[in-house]
């Protein structure tokens, strides 16, 4: 996870060849969070932007486990700033611990998070915290570690796969599209029925089109892949969509344009072969 909270990698090798083309936007988020946090602590109560805000970012600061953290959520689930900030401190705590995650899963959290993702469609920023936060309570050990079923479960039942398409249709932003993969590829691909879920909602059409609109970057291509491969295990109505949308073509082309990612090429290679014939 980048110190800008607004990137997830799956490895330290995946972070480092991200990094040159992360940089910059690193840099701005930091400085913009920063920004708000001074905002936040300088101005008078009376001038912020309601009781509901201030309360809220005070229960969050002062939450001790996860189900404070998901009861203020609850309570100010009309804030933006208090869903983010909820969002960030609960993947602090879930993360590396499936103890930690089952707990927080069993407080509510995850039904929590799919509320707030939801209720501030239009924020870019939550969409991408949601998703990782979403990505920690199913795989808490790390992206590509062993899943946590029940969480998987409770993730599709509260809405997960709903949600993250419909932001992956609504921001075109890079973060947004490839957290939204990565959720997408770890709930979708030890489940059949998440599968279809997912199809229904669109994710195959939403997530080659995400491919369209960032042809330059390996990463999103990589997620895309992989998000694409998981929802097309064993589902041949699955696989016609994907090569109806022109995956194909997609694929093929992403591996012309990073010829020198191994680890995209593995990928692309492994959903080309799984949806050729």
């Amino acid at each position: 996870r980048c110190p800008c909270l607004e990137v997830l990698y799956c490895s330290t090798q995946c972070q480092d060849s991200a990094w040159p083309g992360h940089r910059e936007k690193c840099k701005a988020s930091r400085a913009a969070a920063k920004s708000r946090e001074s905002t936040h602590a300088t101005v008078p109560e009376e001038a912020a932007s309601g009781a509901t805000d201030t309360e809220g970012l005070k229960a969050v600061e002062n939450a001790t486990d996860e189900a404070a953290v998901v009861a203020a959520m609850r309570w100010h689930a009309g804030s933006e700033e208090v869903q983010y900030r909820a969002c960030w401190l609960l993947s602090k705590m879930v993360v590396d611990s499936v103890e930690r995650a089952t707990r927080a899963g069993n407080a509510g959290a995850i039904e929590a998070i799919v509320a707030a993702m939801c209720a501030h469609a239009d924020s870019a920023r939550l969409q991408v915290i949601a998703c990782m936060v979403l990505c920690a309570h199913v795989c808490p050990t790390c992206v590509l570690g062993a899943p946590c079923e029940v969480n998987i479960l409770r993730a599709r039942n509260a809405g997960a796969l709903e949600a993250a398409v419909a932001a992956l249709r609504r921001h075109t932003d890079e973060m947004v599209q490839m957290s939204v993969c990565m959720l997408l590829q770890i709930l979708t691909y030890s489940s059949e029925e998440s599968r279809t879920i997912a199809a229904s909602a669109g994710a195959i059409e939403a997530v080659v089109e995400a491919m369209r609109v960032h042809p330059k970057s390996g990463q999103m291509q990589l997620h895309a892949c992989q998000a694409l491969y998981a929802i097309t295990i064993d589902n041949a109505e699955n696989i016609s969509r994907a090569r109806n949308e022109g995956a194909m073509e997609l694929v093929e082309a992403a591996l012309m344009a990073h010829s020198g990612d191994q680890v995209l090429k593995a990928n692309a290679t492994a959903l080309v072969l799984q949806i050729q014939h």
